[in-house]
């Protein structure tokens, strides 16, 4: 009765001219503007927001094409987009030689005989209209270098830490100290960008529209004489802007970019600022992503820990809530849950991890993002090999017994002349052999083969803890153990921890 009744409240829907699913009222959007723009010359440039807030707003969809002035094209394409989608929801149409034609394509209701060319007139008058408001703004903002509007940002005031002005020179100092580290060549592009990437924040256009911020940038950049690279990084430090979003293709953008990011995420968490639970209206998780994406995109290992003391280090003096040592320990903290959530997330790249196999990589240390993920992937491929399980285990005695004692008795030199058991011996012999090779394949970052050498230790872990009694009553003998077991732990725990591992 109840699936007779909506089947009978669907068709009287239709009969009104009310398309019930909203995939059905999408896919007649999308039908329709694609035959409006084939019927114009061209093809249909996609746009997701357009397209999902059109299917909201009607109930019929139907597609009209209206035309506005050739002369009005002259601003660029992202601002021609920008105003027919925020002020009209109209989508664009691209030519055969790549550039926008001087039409639109509008999504209304139910037409009535007549109303196409009215609906087309009105939409054409208004965005004329406010293409020529974008027009006047551009030429204004061009009239002069992207370089003057550089001074305005000093009583540009987001919140705390000084002014947008102040910003950048922490953007420029620790986009040197990254260039330094990471991309000696494109240090000279990166400082110069680092410098101008926020100007565009007080120009007319990006005033009007603030989603334009760094397309306008590279835009006036060029106008105003910097090299194509320089301009560049100026739109692409705001990338990656989402998680499926693309990384930059320059090394001075990815630069300016982490540097922005890091500077961000210091500067909010030394407010007292910090994402709890849902609760992150900075997007500083966002942000955190962005900058670990950059490193894992361009395979740039830094000491995780190191930049975050950075960019800590570069806050205005007195300004964060914590001591500088304290705060960045929450930032590496952070930064490792971020971490986690990667590699753990079945839907990302480089993640569909075992939640067991990510705290066993990270516990073994994460400052060295890409090999984070390498590892990772390794230890999960390891974990398929049959004998994964009984080796698993024997190391996760070792740490286990490891985690007894003192760094320095774990450090201590191993005395072979206290060794009782052969099995004592035996394990020396097996960990001293493969100490050199396990610590080539790490510095060639062969995680795959470094873990291969590690299994042929299994024999001689499993007769150590079947003959020997690690916590013997002697001192001297307990401590000469825990170091051998100390010596031995060192070689697996530059992949991961096992004794994070769950076995079944």
């Amino acid at each position: 009765m109840l699936r007779a009744d909506l089947e009978l409240y669907r068709h009287l829907l239709r009969a009104a001219h009310v398309m019930v699913e909203p995939t059905e009222r999408r896919a007649a959007i999308l039908e329709g503007a694609r035959e409006q723009a084939r019927a114009a010359g061209g093809t249909l440039v996609q746009d997701d927001e357009t397209l999902e807030v059109c299917t909201w707003l009607v109930e019929w969809p139907q597609s009209l094409l209206g035309r506005i002035a050739p002369s009005l094209l002259r601003i660029p394409d992202a601002v021609t987009q920008t105003t027919l989608r925020e002020n009209q929801k109209l989508f664009t149409i691209r030519g055969a030689d790549g550039k926008l034609l001087p039409s639109f394509i509008a999504t209304t209701n139910t037409l009535h005989p007549g109303s196409e060319a009215i609906i087309a007139a009105g939409n054409a008058r208004v965005v004329s209209a406010r293409m020529a408001d974008a027009a006047f703004f551009y030429d204004a903002d061009r009239s002069r270098p992207l370089s003057d509007f550089v001074p305005k940002l000093g009583s540009h005031l987001p919140r705390g830490m000084g002014s947008t002005l102040d910003k950048v020179a922490r953007i420029e100092a620790l986009t040197a100290h990254l260039a330094d580290a990471l991309a000696p060549a494109a240090k000279a592009d990166a400082l110069r960008a680092a410098s101008l990437c926020k100007a565009d924040l007080v120009t007319q256009m990006v005033f009007e529209f603030p989603e334009l911020q760094g397309v306008i940038g590279e835009d006036y950049a060029l106008t105003s004489g910097e090299t194509a690279a320089v301009a560049a990084a100026v739109r692409e430090h705001y990338l990656p802007r989402g998680a499926a979003d693309d990384l930059p293709a320059g090394d001075a953008g990815a630069l300016v970019g982490l540097a922005d990011r890091l500077d961000s995420i210091a500067a909010t968490f030394g407010l007292g600022l910090v994402p709890s639970g849902s609760n992150d209206p900075y997007a500083l998780r966002r942000a955190a992503l962005g900058v670990l994406r950059v490193l894992q995109g361009r395979g740039w290992t830094v000491d995780l820990g190191l930049i975050l003391a950075q960019a800590v280090a570069g806050l205005p003096t007195g300004a964060a809530q914590q001591a500088e040592d304290a705060l960045a320990e929450s930032l590496l903290d952070f930064f490792r849950g971020r971490l986690r959530s990667w590699l753990t997330d079945a839907d990302a790249s480089f993640g569909g991890h075992a939640a067991d196999t990510a705290e066993a990589v990270l516990e073994a240390g994460f400052g060295d993002v890409p090999a984070v993920f390498e590892r990772a992937a390794a230890l999960s491929a390891f974990r398929q090999d049959e004998a994964f399980a009984a080796l698993a285990a024997g190391f996760k005695r070792v740490g286990n017994l490891a985690k007894k004692a003192s760094e320095e008795d774990l450090a201590a030199p191993v005395d072979q002349a206290l060794f009782e058991k052969d099995a004592e011996r035996g394990l020396f012999q097996a960990v001293e052999q493969l100490e050199d090779a396990v610590a080539a394949d790490v510095r060639a970052r062969d995680w795959a083969g470094a873990l291969g050498k590690l299994a042929g230790l299994r024999a001689a872990v499993d007769a150590f803890f079947d003959d020997v009694m690690v916590m013997a009553d002697d001192p001297t003998l307990r401590r000469n153990r825990l170091a051998l077991l100390g010596r031995t732990g060192a070689l697996f725990a530059q992949i991961a921890d096992f004794a994070r591992i769950q076995q079944a």
